[in-house]
C-alpha cells in the first residue's frame, strides 16, 4: 500500500506533551510567528537555505512510504551542515528546556534522519532554535546525532504512525466506497431540490463559486450536503459546513445521521464555540488552575484514538463525554479531533476570520476543503466584524494600574499612547467623530509595546491580582494590534469622543470582500453561499467575491395563496414622522391581532419605538411579550417556550434584525402572522455615511449598499418567520410609505408577486378576515 505522511503530523500525533498554556502563548497570531521565523531566515548566509523541501520514498513492511516536510533551515557553518527547526513562541525562554514540547525535537530528529540518509551522514548536526516573537530573542539547543540512533528513532515512529494511519486508511477507503452507493435518502425530491443538488455538485468538481437563492421549504441543507459529499472522491477532501445559528448546525448534523443511517460511513463534527464547550467555565485558560488544560497533549493522543474507533459523529456532548474521560479540555480537544474529520460544522469564523480560522486546512495544499456557507446573507456583516476592533481609551490605564509595579517601563508607553490620544481633542468634529483612512503610527506602536511588556509581565506573574480582569483587557488590546496588521484602502481608523478625556478608538471595516475572496480563491475547492435573503444578488456577490461565481434563483415551494402579503405604504415610520403616525402603526397590529386568536409579532426598528407604540395598543385576550435588550439565551428560549403555548393568545413586540426575526422557526401555529413597520434601515450616522461615500465611489451605489439592501434583507428574514412548511398559513404586513418607491418594489422576492397594498384599515381588516375564514385556499 502507498502511504504519504508529513514529517510534522508524525511527530505531532505521536511525541506531543505539555499543557494548554494561556490562550496568549497557545495561539499566538500565526502573523507574529511567520515574521519570527523570517527574521531568523533573513539572517542565514548565502550558502545556507530556508524551508528546505524533504522527500523520501522507500519500501517497508509491505508498504511504499513517502515521507515529506519542509526544514526551516539547512544552514552552513565553518565548513558544516546544522539542519534547523525554528519555533516561535510567547513563553519565557528561561522556562523552556527540552521537555517543553518533545514534539518539536522529534521533529528535528524525524528531518535530520532524512536529510543525513540521502546525503550519506554517519553524523547529524541539528539546533532546536526557540524565538520569542515580542523581541526575536532565541535559545538555541544544539546537538549532534548519529544516524544510527536517528534511524532507530524513525523506523519506530514510522511503526507507529503506520498503526494510526492504517486506521484512518481504512475509515477513509469505508468512506469513499460508502460515498459511491449511498443514495438519496427521500423517495422524493421537493421542488427545486435536484436544481440546487445539481448545480451543487457541479460547483463542487469545478472548485468554483455559486450563489442560491434558496427559500424556506426546498430542503437546502440535505441538497448541498448530499451533493458535495458525492463530489468528493479523493481522501483529502473535506467539507465544511458554515452556520451561525445553532439551529443550523443541529439541522446539519440531523442530516448526516440521516444518510449514515442510510449506510454512509463519514466522520463528521460540530465545533461549538469555546463559552460553551468549556467544561471549567474558567473566563481565561491557566493550566495551574484547570486540570483540563494541565497535561493536555500528554493525553490527547488516546483520547482522539478512542473516539475516532468508537463513534463516528461527534457533535457537542460526545465530545464532552470523551475529554471528561480524558480530563482534556473540550474545545481544544474538538479542534484536535476536527483533523481526522471528513465533515466539519463549525461556524463562519473557522474558516474566514484571519484570527480564528483552523489554520492547518487554509495555508496547507494538502488539504482541499469544500465550504457550504449557510444563511450566508450574514457573511457580509460577520467578515467586515473579523476585520475590524475597537477598545475603549480608558483601557491602557486600566492596564497600567494593575501590572505597572511589575514592569515600571509600561508606564513610558502608556504616556505616549496618552500623549497621542490628545491631538483627537483638537481633531474630532462638532459630532466628536474623527476618522482617517490612514492609521496612527505613532499610537499603534505604543500599543504594541504595551501588549508586549503586559504579556511578559502576566506570564512572569501567575497569580497577579485581578488577573483575568487583566486579560480581558489584553486581549482587546491584543485584538486591535493584529487587526491592524490587515489595515488597507476598505479601512478607517476612528476616534470618537465620549467626553473630555475618553475616547472610542477603532478599526472599521466597510468591506472584507478583498479577504473573503482571497480565501475562497486561493483555499478552498469549491464553495457555495446559500440563502432565502440573497437580495440583491449583486450587493452579495460584491461584497464576499467581487463579483465572482455563477448564481442560481429557485422559486418557493409554498403556495403563494397559503401567505397573505399586505402593504401599507401610507405611512411614514421616518424618526421625524414617528410621534404622528404611532395610532396608526398601533391600529394596524390591532386589525391583525384582534382579527383571529392566534401568535402575532410587531417587529420595529428600535426598542424606543416599541415603547411608543405600546401604550397605544388595544389588544384583546393577548399576553403582550416585550423584548429587550442584551436578553440571553434563557431569556429568548423563554419567549420562545410562551409561543408554543397555542391555547393562549400573544403578541411579541420585538426588534427588527434581532434574535426573533432570523434564525428561529415558528412553524405550524406558533405563528399566525408579523407586522413590519419600516424598511429596516441601519440608523443614519456619520460612521454609516463614511461607508456610504465608500460604496458610492467604488459601485456608484453608496447608500443603497451602505443602508437599503442590508436592511432590506432583515425585512424579508423577519417576513420570512411565517411560512415554516407547506402547512403554514399567515399574514405580513409591511408598513411604510417608503413600499411604494421602485427599489424597494425591485428588491422584492419572486415569491412576494401576489402582494396587495391595503391603506385603508377597514379594508386591511376585512382581507386578513376574508383570508383566516377561507380554508380552501390551504394546499397541503
Amino acid at each position: 500500500m502507498k502511504r504519504t505522511y508529513a514529517v510534522k503530523e508524525i511527530a505531532t500525533f505521536l511525541y506531543s506533551t505539555g499543557d494548554l498554556t494561556n490562550e496568549f502563548f497557545q495561539n499566538h497570531s500565526q502573523i507574529d510567528g511567520k515574521k519570527a521565523h523570517l527574521h531568523l531566515q533573513r539572517l542565514y548566509n548565502d550558502d545556507s537555505q530556508k524551508e528546505y523541501y524533504i522527500k523520501y520514498t522507500f519500501n517497508y513492511k509491505n508498504d511504499e512510504i513517502t515521507v515529506h516536510g519542509f526544514i526551516d533551515g539547512v544552514l552552513k557553518e565553518n565548513g558544516n551542515t546544522i539542519l534547523e527547526e525554528i519555533k516561535s513562541t510567547r513563553e519565557e525562554l528561561k522556562k523552556i528546556d527540552l521537555d517543553y514540547h518533545q514534539e518539536h525535537l522529534s521533529q528535528l530528529k524525524l528531518y535530520a534522519y532524512l536529510y543525513g540518509l540521502i546525503n550519506n551522514m554517519s553524523i547529524v548536526p541539528v539546533r532546536l532554535t526557540y524565538i520569542s516573537v515580542d523581541d526575536y530573542k532565541t535559545k538555541k539547543f544544539n546537538f549532534i546525532l548519529t544516524i544510527d540512533e536517528l534511524k532507530d528513532f524513525f523506523y519506530k515512529s514510522i511503526d507507529d504512525y503506520t498503526r494510526w494511519h492504517q486506521t484512518l486508511s481504512e475509515a477513509s477507503t469505508v468512506k469513499l466506497d460508502t460515498l459511491k452507493d449511498i443514495t438519496f435518502p427521500f423517495a422524493n425530491k421537493r421542488q427545486g431540490q435536484s436544481e440546487l443538488m445539481k448545480a451543487t455538485y457541479l460547483t463542487m468538481k469545478a472548485n468554483s463559486i455559486l450563489y442560491a437563492i434558496a427559500p424556506t421549504g426546498i430542503g437546502k441543507t440535505m441538497a448541498t450536503i448530499f451533493s458535495t459529499l458525492k463530489s468528493m472522491t479523493k481522501p483529502n477532501e473535506k467539507l465544511f459546513y458554515l452556520t451561525a445559528k445553532t439551529i443550523g448546525r443541529e439541522v446539519a448534523i440531523d442530516s448526516f445521521r440521516m444518510l449514515q443511517n442510510e449506510g454512509l460511513k463519514l466522520h463528521a463534527i460540530v465545533i461549538s464555540s469555546k463559552a460553551k464547550s468549556c467544561a471549567s467555565k474558567m473566563q481565561h485558560c491557566d493550566p495551574e488552575k484547570c486540570s483540563f488544560a494541565k497535561g493536555y497533549f500528554s493525553r490527547l493522543r488516546q483520547a482522539i484514538e478512542d473516539i475516532y474507533t468508537n463513534e463516528i459523529l461527534y457533535n457537542q456532548e460526545t465530545i464532552m463525554k470523551y475529554a471528561l474521560k480524558y480530563n482534556i479540555c473540550p474545545f481544544e480537544y474538538s479542534l484536535d479531533l476536527s483533523y481526522f474529520c471528513d465533515a466539519i460544522i463549525c461556524d463562519y469564523n473557522y474558516v474566514f476570520d484571519p484570527k480564528a480560522h483552523l489554520i492547518r486546512y487554509f495555508e496547507d495544499t494538502e488539504y482541499q476543503p469544500k465550504i457550504l456557507c449557510d444563511e450566508s446573507h450574514n457573511l457580509v456583516e460577520r467578515s467586515k466584524d473579523m476585520y475590524s476592533a475597537e477598545f475603549d481609551s480608558l483601557l491602557p490605564l486600566r492596564i497600567e494600574e494593575k501590572i505597572s509595579s511589575y514592569d515600571k517601563t509600561i508606564t513610558k508607553n502608556i504616556r505616549h499612547f496618552y500623549d497621542e490620544l490628545k491631538k483627537y481633542d483638537d481633531l474630532v468634529n462638532k459630532d466628536l467623530f474623527y476618522y482617517s483612512h490612514l492609521l496612527d503610527d505613532l499610537m499603534l506602536s505604543s500599543l504594541k509595546q504595551i501588549v508586549q511588556k503586559a504579556e511578559l509581565v502576566l506570564a512572569d506573574n501567575k497569580e497577579i491580582k485581578d488577573r483575568d480582569e487583566i486579560l480581558t483587557d489584553y486581549f482587546l488590546l491584543k485584538d486591535f494590534v493584529d487587526t491592524a496588521e490587515f489595515f488597507g484602502q476598505s479601512h478607517m481608523f476612528v476616534v470618537k469622543k465620549i467626553e473630555d478625556n475618553h475616547f472610542q478608538i477603532e478599526i472599521k471595516c466597510a468591506d472584507a470582500s478583498d479577504f473573503i475572496y482571497d480565501t475562497v480563491k486561493n483555499k478552498t475547492k469549491g464553495i457555495v453561499f446559500f440563502s432565502a435573503t440573497l437580495f440583491p444578488l449583486k450587493y452579495y456577490m460584491d461584497l464576499l467575491t467581487k463579483g465572482n461565481g455563477k448564481y442560481i434563483n429557485l422559486p418557493s415551494p409554498f403556495p403563494q395563496a397559503n401567505l397573505d402579503l399586505i402593504i401599507k405604504d401610507d405611512v411614514s415610520t421616518r424618526y421625524k414622522d414617528r410621534e404622528a403616525t404611532i395610532l396608526d402603526i398601533a391600529h394596524v397590529i390591532e386589525g391583525l391581532v384582534n382579527s383571529k386568536k392566534g401568535n402575532y409579532i410587531a417587529f420595529f426598528p428600535s426598542y424606543k419605538y416599541i415603547e411608543m407604540v405600546l401604550s397605544h395598543l388595544d389588544i384583546e385576550d393577548s399576553e403582550v411579550i416585550i423584548q429587550k435588550s442584551n436578553m440571553d439565551d434563557s431569556e429568548r428560549d423563554r419567549i420562545f417556550n410562551k409561543f408554543k403555548n397555542t391555547k393562549k393568545a400573544h403578541l411579541g413586540l420585538f426588534v427588527l434584525g434581532g434574535s426573533f426575526s432570523e434564525g428561529v422557526d415558528f412553524q405550524g401555529d406558533l405563528l399566525n402572522g408579523v407586522v413590519i413597520v419600516g424598511v429596516g434601515l441601519p440608523m443614519v450616522n456619520i460612521e454609516n455615511n463614511i461607508i456610504k461615500e465608500y460604496f458610492e465611489e467604488k459601485y456608484g451605489a453608496g447608500f443603497d449598499y451602505a443602508y437599503t439592501y442590508p436592511g432590506f434583507n432583515k425585512v424579508v428574514q423577519a417576513a420570512g418567520r411565517v411560512i415554516r412548511s407547506e402547512y403554514d398559513r399567515g399574514v405580513v404586513i409591511l408598513v411604510d410609505e417608503r413600499y411604494k418607491y421602485q427599489i424597494y418594489k425591485s428588491l422584492m422576492p419572486d415569491f412576494w408577486s401576489h402582494k396587495i397594498t391595503l391603506n385603508s384599515i377597514g379594508m386591511i381588516k376585512n382581507n386578513i378576515k376574508s383570508f383566516f375564514d377561507d380554508d380552501s385556499d390551504i394546499i397541503m
